[in-house]
């Protein structure tokens, strides 16, 4: 029972760990990302490469 208890626990604390990663890579990554699309804003296909504004 006490194994139980213990990955429960890991689980949850697996579950805060990356929602706390999630959110902070979408706060922190925006910034670098928006200035090199052309229109300004962040489009996630515009990353490929001979993809462009299409």
């Amino acid at each position: 029972m006490k194994s139980k208890r213990r990955l429960v626990l890991l689980f949850a604390a697996g579950l805060v760990v990356g929602i706390a990663l999630t959110v902070l890579g979408a706060t922190a990554t925006p910034a670098p990302v928006a200035p090199a699309t052309p229109h300004g804003t962040v489009r996630p296909h515009a990353v490929w490469p001979g993809d462009g504004p299409s």
